[in-house]
């Protein structure tokens, strides 16, 4: 998949995105921390609200939807710009029947572009 625009999610994927990462989060808190279901969803909303409490407005974190020529959405990624030249990988995910056609290499290429080029919030959509 050679044509994947990267774009900043709208305020619904959001919403969908942060439930469903959300949930599963909990998921693994249960499984591996051994976290009752009440504890485990009070600790991952209380990260999640540190971590993003702008929402899709958070600074330095980039939140974008990754949708194909044909316009449908593959993926996403969140990732926070930490310090000069270096981002950290939140959360990457590409969507069920998308999976092994480059998506991920593209997004790690326009994260690694951002950083590079000192790209702020006004200059979130691109084509790769």
């Amino acid at each position: 998949m050679k044509n994947v625009v990267l774009r900043q999610m709208t305020e619904e994927e959001y919403r969908n995105w942060r439930a469903w990462s959300v949930k599963n989060y909990i998921n693994e808190m249960v499984k591996t921390r051994n976290l009752n279901r009440t504890d485990a969803k009070a600790q991952a909303e209380t990260e999640f609200s540190n971590l993003l409490p702008d929402h899709l407005s958070t600074v330095n974190h980039f939140l974008y939807s990754a949708d194909s020529a044909d316009g449908n959405t593959v993926g996403m990624i969140w990732y926070e710009h930490c310090e000069p030249l270096r981002v950290f990988i939140c959360d990457f995910v590409v969507y069920d029947g998308f999976r092994r056609m480059g998506v991920w290499k593209l997004n790690f290429e326009r994260a690694g572009a951002d950083v590079k080029a000192g790209r702020n919030r006004a200059d979130r959509t691109s084509y790769l």
